[in-house]
């Protein structure tokens, strides 16, 4: 079984999150997917950044929804950065297009989530996304079922994952029930939630009856991420691709 180890928004643990510069250093140093989130700017461009403002990755009190794209590409995500040893070796790192992600990244398996609400949203993604033939390796998640909703009615042609209500399906109904409605591929979930433990071998099993896959995050244990691995997880979305990378390899 391939364990599928997601570089989250990068390797934030040691580049700014969201990044060229942080997607291109979680390859190299052993994560095989990434996940990123998007937002659409004013005039209608789609960026790889994960709040709806840019304060707390570039002090810029200005959400994205509000300026055009001409603005934002002056935030400087390395300003804000500092790892956690107190060095800050970045500077004039910006937020990147989705498109030239894409363009960059051909072939990479990528996790997008839409962070963005709105009926503009979904159709902007997909723009880009059919513009660069990206369906293939891209999986198309959010946190929002109607935004999940939107995407599957547009006909996107990639993967789409499991938004709250599937996952609560896969978790609590019978699996007949569960299998007519769960329509997504993928469970992408927290080990616990609410009280609700998801990080158990009859969740993980009973996805994958169902032919879904189940991704944990956000891991940034070496020892947690062994255990799902040997729970028969299909994957972790991790900080420091890098050090878990490192450590599961040490661990076959």
């Amino acid at each position: 079984m391939t364990f599928t180890i997601f570089g989250h928004r990068g390797s934030p643990a040691t580049h700014p999150e969201n990044s060229l510069e942080g997607f291109r250093h979680a390859l190299s140093v052993g994560a095989s997917a990434l996940e990123l989130d998007v937002h659409v700017t004013r005039d209608g461009r789609v960026v790889v950044l994960h709040d709806d403002d840019g304060v707390r990755v570039a002090g810029v009190n200005r959400r994205v929804a509000d300026v055009t794209w001409a603005e934002l590409r002056e935030w400087d995500l390395g300003a804000r950065f500092e790892r956690p040893n107190g060095e800050a070796p970045f500077i004039d790192v910006r937020v990147p297009l989705l498109s030239a992600v894409l363009e960059e990244l051909g072939g990479v398996t990528l996790n997008i989530d839409i962070k963005a609400h709105g009926a503009h949203v979904v159709p902007a993604v997909l723009r880009v996304l059919r513009a660069h033939r990206g369906a293939g390796t891209v999986r198309l998640a959010s946190f929002s079922q109607s935004t999940l909703g939107r995407v599957r009615r547009a006909g996107y042609e990639g993967p789409v994952g499991m938004g709250p209500v599937e996952v609560a399906a896969l978790r609590f109904l019978p699996a007949e029930v569960a299998a007519r409605s769960v329509h997504g591929d993928a469970a992408q979930v927290p080990l616990a939630q609410g009280g609700i433990r998801f990080d158990t071998a009859a969740f993980v099993e009973r996805a994958h009856r169902l032919g879904r896959v189940v991704h944990f995050w956000t891991i940034d244990s070496e020892t947690e991420a062994a255990r799902l691995r040997d729970l028969g997880a299909d994957g972790i979305v991790t900080n420091d691709p890098g050090r878990l990378a490192a450590s599961l390899r040490g661990g076959l």
